[in-house]
């Protein structure tokens, strides 16, 4: 199920007279939300659409279907529809599973030497991210399991820049 889905507003505490019955709400705010424990609620932090700031979630006003937003650090509210927030941390794209398959499509295969050997070329075969080894392969089909990183180097000259580094 999809954290767009759209629910119909139970008969709760926000709704008591049962008026705003009809009025449909964003997940983060829906019941089922609220069930799992998913549900944002006053002084969560959120992400506001189009925006990389994070903002305290200050009111919640289902009857019109809006929440007030303040900038952390900030001093200024802002009036937007519920529509519009997030949780700060709902998962993106950018999680460990992605990251490592682009790790393993990147570094995969690469030709690299023990340092204790520095003549003798190897395949690494596969990586293991959670252990920071890898397997890897000489040229006579012999495999070698959970070699460490910290003693490996890549044959292949490799150029980078670290971020605070000039280029």
């Amino acid at each position: 199920m999809r954290n767009t889905d759209k629910y119909k507003l139970p008969n709760t505490d926000w709704a008591a007279t049962g008026q705003f019955q009809e009025l449909t709400i964003p997940y983060w705010f829906s019941s089922l939300a609220r069930e799992r424990g998913e549900s944002l609620r006053i002084r969560d932090i959120v992400r506001v659409r189009g925006s990389h700031k994070k903002y305290w979630l200050v009111g919640i006003y289902p009857e019109v279907g809006s929440v007030d937003v303040m900038e952390v650090g900030g001093l200024d509210f802002l009036n937007l529809p519920w529509r519009s927030v997030r949780p700060w941390s709902h998962k993106v794209i950018r999680s460990k599973t992605v990251i490592q398959a682009v790790g393993n499509w990147f570094f995969g295969r690469s030709r690299v030497y023990l340092l204790s050997e520095p003549d003798r070329m190897l395949k690494q075969r596969k990586i293991h991210w959670d252990r920071q080894t890898c397997d890897v392969e000489d040229e006579d089909g012999n495999v070698f399991y959970d070699v460490s990183w910290d003693d490996l180097e890549f044959w292949d000259d490799v150029e980078y820049h670290l971020p605070d580094e000039p280029n």
